[in-house]
Parts: C-alpha cells; sequence; structure tokens
C-alpha cells in the first residue's frame, strides 16, 4: 500500500516512505513486497498484511488478515508489546475494526 504527502505549495504528491505513530511506534513503507512495516523504537517487529493500527505508550495493535486478503473483513487482531517482543494473535473473523481496549 502506497502513502503519499500532499504538497499543496508545490502542487504535488510526494512519496511518504515512512511516519510515526508516537510512542515509539512507527512505519516503514518504503519499498517491499507487502503490507506494512512495523517499528518500535526504529527495530523491525514485523511485517503485516494490515489495517486500523493502533497504538498505546505500551502496545500497538492491529487489524490482520492474509496477504492481499480484502482488510474489510480481518482475520482477527495482532498485539505486540516491548515487554513481550512478540507478536499476539486472536482470530475474529467476525471482527470489523478495533475499538480500543483497557489497561488494569
Amino acid at each position: 500500500m502506497n502513502k503519499f504527502l500532499l504538497d499543496t505549495a508545490a502542487r504535488k504528491l510526494r512519496p511518504y516512505p515512512a511516519w510515526q505513530y508516537g510512542h515509539d511506534f512507527s512505519v516503514d513503507n518504503s519499498a517491499h513486497d507487502y503490507g506494512e512495516l512495523l517499528l518500535y523504537q526504529e527495530k523491525e517487529i514485523g511485517r503485516l498484511w494490515c489495517t486500523d493500527i493502533t497504538i498505546t505508550n505500551k502496545a500497538i495493535a492491529v487489524s490482520y488478515g492474509e496477504q492481499d486478503s480484502n482488510l474489510g473483513y480481518p482475520a482477527g487482531i495482532k498485539v505486540w508489546t516491548p515487554q513481550s517482543g512478540k507478536w499476539i494473535t486472536v482470530d475474529l473473523p467476525w471482527l470489523c475494526t478495533i475499538i480500543g481496549w483497557r489497561e488494569e
């Protein structure tokens, strides 16, 4: 999925290869085969076919699907935290979007 920056002063679309989501999470959208290259503190944490990226200061969550699948009907969600350093997958084929979460 390509992202572009709209430069209204120059009236041009420019490639937008990377951006910060906050809390040390970012995405590198430069040349790659598929999906989003997700980073934490500028280190790769995963390359996922995903949408609905949601961030807190302690976690990132995404709606995901198989490569080239229709993300309007995701397979479920994936959550990554710096504490675990790995993705937790929750398959929810009826999930439409991530609404939020509660910290306890």
